[in-house]
């Protein structure tokens, strides 16, 4: 068992710890995040065209609306931008979900937190 004057110690140095792993984890998730966003904006960019039947019905039918061309090509940009966030927002989640399958078996490799010596306790 560990002196109780260590226990404030490894308390503060634990809290330390996970509050530091925490900050790299978010930075590293949103730097991702922010990648993937790029990327897949660029995917679906391509896939605008004027010469493309779909994005010139959707632009007639904006026009027909009232919509100005300046105001067609915001709607444009804004829908572009929320289903790249949004295919973004999926890849950080299943690259978080697959580390986390991953990361099962280390609960079975680790070690007790309290080894024998507490079962002797409880006897």
């Amino acid at each position: 068992m560990a002196a109780p004057e260590r226990m404030a110690s490894a308390t503060g140095t634990q809290n330390f710890l996970r509050t530091m792993c925490g900050s790299f984890g978010t930075s590293l998730s949103i730097a991702l995040w922010t990648r993937r966003e790029s990327v897949h904006r660029a995917q679906l960019s391509e896939h605008i065209s004027i010469h493309a039947p779909q994005t010139a019905e959707f632009s007639e039918r904006l026009g027909a609306a009232g919509m100005p061309p300046d105001q067609v090509h915001a709607v444009f940009d804004r829908i572009l931008a929320g289903q790249a966030n949004m295919l973004a927002t999926n890849d950080v989640f299943w690259l978080s979900g697959w580390l986390l399958i991953i990361l099962i078996p280390v609960i079975w490799l680790a070690r007790p937190p309290f080894g024998r010596a507490s079962a002797a306790l409880v006897e």
